[in-house]
């Protein structure tokens, strides 16, 4: 859950700043699972979507975290633990755009690799104790995004 935490509050805590986009990202684990999905961002708001049906949406708005299971996207449980990298992250967020290469804090560590055709992220690295992880940001596209698809009762497909 950790690594979820990290996107989340990577994207929505960057100085207030307008972004809105759509990427598809691929999530590469150091034993070699691979989990694709989409990514929205709008106005300090977040949904990391998994493709996989047993897998999950995340949904960050107001800084209050919302898990949805694919498979039953009816119901939805609110996340409030594993908020040990939050410190690491603002740091990052507070870089936008001109990210440094490595972010270190305690046993934390995040790569960041920039897109330098759209000044965007390209590739983060997590280096924890219990993660080791790339995600892939592809095809990120500026795009308006209609607000209720940043909602998580009721939950709204979204369709690429």
């Amino acid at each position: 859950m950790i690594k979820y935490f990290l996107i989340i509050f990577f994207f929505t805590a960057a100085h207030g700043k307008d972004i809105s986009y759509q990427c598809k990202f691929e999530e590469v684990h150091n034993n070699g699972e691979i989990h694709q999905g989409i990514i929205l961002i709008s106005d300090k708001k977040l949904r990391y979507e998994y493709f996989n049906e047993n897998l999950y949406t995340l949904i960050h708005k107001e800084n209050n975290l919302y898990l949805i299971r694919n498979s039953q996207n009816n119901f939805y449980e609110k996340i409030q633990k594993n908020k040990n990298l939050f410190d690491l992250i603002i740091k990052v967020s507070e870089d936008y755009p001109n990210f440094k290469k490595n972010y270190h804090e305690g046993d934390h560590t995040l790569i960041i690799e920039k897109n330098h055709k759209n000044n965007f992220l390209k590739r983060i690295g997590v280096i924890a104790p219990q993660i080791k992880l790339s995600i892939y940001l592809n095809d990120c596209l500026h795009k308006d995004i209609e607000d209720k698809f940043f909602s998580f009762s009721p939950f709204f497909e979204y369709k690429i």
